[in-house]
This record gives structure tokens, sequence and C-alpha cells, in this order.
């Protein structure tokens, strides 16, 4: 019987560790696919919005600093897909807002 008891103990202290693993890669933030630009002039931002998450959050001016100019003298927007708490998102900014996230 006691060693039942310790299996189940054993089985239930694993069980803990597989949520909390599982439960933190589903919380990270992680950007899919990131689009800047207008109609077909467009340049793919999601590498160097990855590297802006600090903290599992990103916090960031969009400007032609994160993607390049591609489409010069209009007014561009971004179009971000990303993966957090377990769901997909789909947001889209204006050239100068601020890119909050999540």
């Amino acid at each position: 019987m006691n060693n039942w008891i310790a299996a189940a103990g054993v089985f239930v202290a694993l069980l803990g560790f597989v949520y909390k693993v599982w439960e933190k890669s589903h919380r990270k933030l992680k950007i899919i696919k990131a689009v800047y630009g207008k109609n077909n002039l467009t340049q793919d931002i999601a590498k160097n919005l990855n590297r802006k998450i600090k903290n599992n959050k990103l916090h960031v001016q969009l400007t032609n600093e994160i993607g390049g100019d591609p489409a010069k003298g209009e007014r561009k927007i971004a179009r971000i897909k990303y993966w957090y708490d377990g769901k997909r998102h789909k947001v889209e900014y204006v050239e100068l807002e601020i890119i909050d996230l999540p």
C-alpha cells in the first residue's frame, strides 16, 4: 500500500511539473507573421519584432526603423499575427502607433 501512495505522490508531482512547463510555453509571446507597408509594397518585420520582445511583452513604436520604408511617402500599416496564451491573435497598427502586445 505504501508503494502505491509513494507512486501516486510522484505521479502528482510529475503532473504539476508538466503543467508548469506547458503553461509557460503557451503564455509565451511569439510573433508568427508581421508585414509592414502599403498594398504590395511590404516588408517582413517578424524577426525584428521578435527581437524586441522583453519579458513576454512587446512595446515599441511602429516606425521605419523597424522595417525600412517599403512605400516611401505613404502611410504604412503593420499586420501582425502572434501567438499568446495558447491562442493565435491578429492585430493591425498604423505607422507611428505604439505596438503594445499582449
